[in-house]
């Protein structure tokens, strides 16, 4: 196919909002304005403008298109939730429950996703440009447009943090007086990043006297003593160990002694805590009939059930763990169900001594940004079993 013959970029977003009620649920058709065309996907969530007041909605590409039987379109806004994509599995299993469970698409949605995983809407504030006259204010009022003066616009929920819940009622009246302009934003969930101070070559080989020559300032010379005693060292540890601010670090990464690095971190209430001892597999004659049998199923690619019973000792666990090896060692992943949370940590404890960090849990105790990293580590393939209550199915 010539350039001249290339098929046209898709104009048209087919949507599902995700807080759109039973009764309007349903796909709606945007237009894909020129500078987002070719980025978005299906199965991607962008924010649109919805309803009559074009209040801002989170919503699921379920379709591209070229063109759309409507006339007159609102656009796209944009991608939002960090760029995650959901696969046409995933969308099938979303229209798959709408149908059959009596919810919307939107609800089925945020089964699949953890909460942490959607963007939040939220309000931000600010002066209006043509106030001026602060003689007919309170002295609360006052205060609040002063500190916006001072801070520009701000969330509802730093303004509420910085002057106390009773700004709340104030933020109101300014608003309904014209005195404040308010719109809805979109905020995207963070997972927790580390950051690690290190030094560049050839500065970490070194002797520590040489190197803390090369600067002048106290505070720079203790940042470059601690980096060439004991190596890369984490931000947050030489500000509290050592005072040495993170000020002091940027200055000497600019002048190219050190780089400030940045990983994510995962959240696991998990890691740290005490394993059971990793026992090497050695499966009696029964145990062994009994995983050939369940082999058997996980590999025929349909889904299958069956009942392993034995009582309490007889080497149940032995038998799942070959399997799970094997459906592992296949390039696929685990799902390990508990019947509640109460049982997660032993489980947790038995199956991480033998597959360590290749594990995640989700279940409904855990905070909104554990089940997020779990479901991060998950999605990226960190992570070989995932241990969890009935909601880990999703």
């Amino acid at each position: 196919m010539t350039a001249r013959e290339q098929a046209p970029a898709p104009a048209v977003a087919r949507v599902w909002v995700l807080d759109a009620p039973d009764a309007i649920d349903k796909p709606y058709d945007y237009f894909i304005p020129e500078e987002l065309r070719g980025t978005l996907t299906v199965g991607g969530l962008v924010a649109v403008p919805f309803g009559g007041g074009n209040k801002k909605q989170l919503a699921l590409i379920g379709e591209l298109a070229t063109a759309s039987e409507y006339t007159a379109l609102k656009p796209v806004l944009g991608p939002a939730c960090g760029g995650i994509v959901l696969s046409g599995d995933m969308i099938g299993l979303c229209l798959y429950m709408k149908e059959h469970f009596l919810c919307s698409v939107g609800d089925a949605v945020r089964a699949i996703l953890p909460a942490a995983a959607l963007t939040r809407l939220k309000t931000r504030y600010a002066l209006a440009p043509d106030f001026s006259d602060e003689s007919t204010l309170s002295p609360r009022q006052e205060a609040l447009v002063r500190y916006l003066r001072a801070s520009g616009p701000a969330l509802e929920e730093k303004i509420l943090r910085d002057l106390g819940a009773g700004a709340s009622a104030v933020l109101s009246r300014l608003t309904a007086q014209g005195i404040l302009t308010s719109e809805a934003v979109f905020s995207d969930s963070r997972g927790v990043t580390i950051e690690t101070a290190a030094l560049l070559p050839p500065y970490s080989g070194y002797q520590t006297e040489d190197l803390v020559r090369e600067v002048r300032g106290a505070k720079e010379k203790e940042a470059l003593r601690v980096l060439s005693l004991y190596g890369p060292t984490g931000v947050t540890e030489l500000r509290e160990r050592y005072a040495v601010q993170k000020a002091t670090l940027k200055k000497l990464a600019e002048k190219a002694f050190l780089a400030i690095q940045q990983e994510t971190d995962f959240r696991d209430p998990y890691r740290g805590r005490e394993t059971s001892p990793d026992v090497p597999l050695s499966l009696s004659e029964e145990q062994e009939k009994a995983y050939r049998v369940l082999r058997t199923l996980a590999a025929s690619g349909e889904p299958k059930a069956a009942l392993l019973y034995g009582v309490t000792g007889s080497g149940k666990t032995s038998v799942i763990r070959a399997l799970m090896d094997d459906v592992i060692a296949s390039g696929r992943q685990v799902i390990l169900l508990v019947p509640e949370i109460a049982l997660t940590p032993q489980t947790v404890s038995i199956f991480r001594a033998h597959y360590g960090d290749r594990i995640a849990v989700i279940h409904s105790g855990l905070s909104r940004g554990e089940r997020w990293d779990a479901w991060r580590r998950i999605e990226a393939g960190e992570a070989d079993v995932c241990i969890g209550t009935r909601s880990a199915v999703f």
